[in-house]
């Protein structure tokens, strides 16, 4: 149920980049469940192979330890429903390891792409004395450092958040460098760029028309004409659905003051050096009249690097509790692990005394104990991997509708090998104690009473 359920559930409602949308959750519940019912269903339908995987695993450990390698496979071969139900446990931890680390690296992939686009290069100012925006933003592009300049007050919630740039401040980058066209697009055609996640959770493609209401009864007709995330990002207000208009239309057809700014975005042509664009700033207002007792200090200042670092923190922070659900699951599969050592333990009370009565040492018993949880681990946790790799496309693709993230399906290849070596550490450490209890094992009455 922790896998099944209970995680998809949490993912969704925890995680805010992904947002909480019905359907979603009910699919991502659907495929859990669909999963778990299908991992159980291998220890009840197909035990015996399993047992016999699990047997041909520890097969070539008979050359290491011949007594412990024979004894621990016909243990297996002689309990399939154990060792199936076992294995069962230790591959559905596996498989909800594999899903959430899945998905943990493409959320982690999409932010980096994202971040490549929105925030890369980019300078945020906040605290300045109110001043003109064109004439800062001329001052700040006679450096050749400075590709573009936005303004952070321009905004417009109708019925999404809309962004107000300049576009000629800002064509030294982004779509309006790589095509000019759209200069005069943005400018004389009432032309609109959409962020990449608004387009996708809205559907919207490049010649879309968008109406938005007015302050009077009519509505004014935006056309999209480019997709891209590469203006108007702002930690504050943190939104991804953003449309970015040309400033004079907010000003002109939704009374949006667009004259004076308090806070900046610089666009760097290299290093995000905010030593440089406070220089600039000082520059810039130790010439405007009648600003006085300047405090620089005062100034905030966010990078791009900063703020990928923050989104980078906010995810893992997100995910701590689904880490915290994968142990409770493991130390839940590592007790079904032992339960089954422990029944084994009672099942062969008497021939493990008969074979200690006759020269079997403490070690070879624990041997025995050892191999076995190994067996039944490796074949498990294998199992659980290919179910895993199975999963996390279609899971990536249906939080890709629900989002509207472009999530990169991105794999650590040493994943595969972390969940297999966690996977035998997790049988080896159930196996503990019922070694320690075969260490207290009376031979001569499991001979008599076994």
């Amino acid at each position: 149920a922790l896998l099944g359920v209970l995680l998809p559930g949490l993912f969704f409602a925890l995680v805010p980049s992904l947002g909480s949308s019905g359907d979603g959750i009910g699919r991502m519940v659907f495929v859990g469940v669909g999963v778990l019912l299908a991992v159980i269903a291998l220890a009840l339908v197909a035990p015996r192979h399993i047992a016999a995987g699990a047997a041909w695993v520890v097969k070539p450990l008979i050359a290491v330890a011949p007594f412990s390698a024979r004894m621990a496979r016909s243990g297996m071969v002689h309990s399939p429903g154990r060792i199936g139900a076992s294995a069962s446990a230790v591959a559905l931890v596996a498989a909800g390891y594999m899903g959430l680390t899945g998905l943990t690296d493409s959320l982690r992939g999409e932010i980096h792409v994202w971040a490549r686009e929105a925030v890369q290069g980019k300078v945020w100012v906040k605290g300045l004395p109110s001043t003109s925006f064109d004439s800062v933003a001329d001052a700040l592009l006679q450096d050749p450092a400075v590709l573009g300049v936005e303004m952070g007050e321009a905004h417009l919630n109708a019925p999404f958040l809309i962004t107000g740039v300049d576009t000629a401040k800002v064509q030294g980058y982004g779509p309006l460098l790589e095509n000019p066209e759209l200069l005069a697009q943005m400018q004389r055609g009432h032309g609109m760029i959409l962020s990449r996640r608004l387009a996708a959770s809205g559907g919207y493609e490049v010649g879309d028309a968008i109406y938005l209401d007015k302050s009077g009864s009519d509505a004014q007709k935006f056309v999209v004409v480019a997709i891209s995330d590469a203006y108007g990002h702002w930690s504050h207000p943190d939104e991804r659905l953003y449309g970015i208009v040309e400033r004079r239309y907010l000003d002109k057809e939704f009374c949006v003051d667009t004259e004076r700014v308090s806070r900046l975005a610089v666009k760097l042509d290299g290093a995000e050096d905010v030593d440089r664009v406070r220089e600039l700033l000082v520059g810039y207002y130790a010439k405007v009249p009648g600003v006085e007792g300047l405090d620089p200090g005062a100034w905030r200042f966010e990078t791009g690097l900063g703020i990928l670092a923050f989104h980078r923190y906010d995810l893992e922070r997100d995910f701590r509790l689904f880490d915290i659900l994968i142990l409770l699951s493991a130390g839940l599969a590592a007790l079904g692990v032992l339960n089954g050592q422990l029944l084994a333990t009672l099942e062969r009370a008497k021939e493990i005394g008969i074979v200690k009565a006759l020269g079997a040492g403490r070690r070879q018993v624990a041997a025995m104990v050892w191999i076995e949880s190994l067996g039944l681990a490796f074949v498990g946790g294998l199992l659980g991997v290919l179910v895993g790799l199975a999963i996390v496309p279609p899971v990536i693709r249906a939080v890709q509708s629900q989002s509207g993230l472009a999530l990169p399906v991105v794999w650590d290849p040493w994943v595969p090998l972390q969940t297999l070596v966690g996977c035998l550490a997790l049988g080896l450490l159930a196996s503990l104690y019922p070694i320690y209890r075969l260490g207290r094992f009376d031979t001569l009455r499991a001979v008599r009473t076994g």
